[in-house]
């Protein structure tokens, strides 16, 4: 008597007659897609608009990134959006993967009580670093813009003052006394 197996058949499909591996199949799907197809693509995009008020790359004209959901979002970068955000992301990754991997791993797999696997929580912990990291750097670098032009506001104030005080004592050839008068 031959007995049916539900073990895997090889080549990695699921066998036709086990729901398990194909549900198990269809949820590892869905994980790689939201953390690869959808989420990061989206990081990558926005990460690279924000990174682009601060650094400006010439020369990278021709690259075009883009992420469709019909009737839900459209996103695009394109130019130095698309490099700064793709060397973001990455940089992000690596970070994550080099110095955190494992713990960032638990940290979300105990958070938020659902386990995507390690390389795809990566993937959304980068998304979200890359993003947070260039939002924070947006920030640093706008209000040390508007503190360093109120510096240098107060300094063109201090100095239109000095003019305008030497302006109301006239020329230094014009008064009495100094030698200087012309005739």
């Amino acid at each position: 008597m031959v007995e049916s197996s539900s073990a895997p058949v090889p080549g990695g499909q699921p066998s036709s007659g086990d729901p398990d591996q194909w549900q198990q199949l269809l949820e590892n799907a869905l994980k790689f897609v939201f953390s690869w197809i959808v989420l990061a693509p989206i990081a990558i995009i926005v990460a690279g608009k924000l990174a682009t008020q601060v650094v400006r790359l010439p020369g990278q004209r021709g690259q075009l990134f883009q992420i469709k959901i019909p009737a839900l979002i459209t996103m695009r970068a394109s130019g130095q959006e698309v490099t700064l955000g793709f060397a973001v992301f990455i940089l992000c990754l690596a970070c994550t993967g080099f110095f955190a991997g494992k713990g960032v791993y638990h940290v979300f797999v105990d958070g938020f009580g659902i386990d995507p696997g390690q390389f795809n929580v990566l993937c959304v912990f980068s998304a979200f670093l890359s993003v947070a990291l260039t939002s924070f750097l947006l920030v640093v670098v706008r209000v040390a813009g508007h503190l360093r032009g109120r510096s240098e506001s107060a300094a063109k104030r201090e100095y239109e003052a000095k003019i305008e005080e030497l302006g109301q004592r006239g020329s230094l050839d014009r008064q009495p006394g100094s030698g200087g008068e012309r005739r």
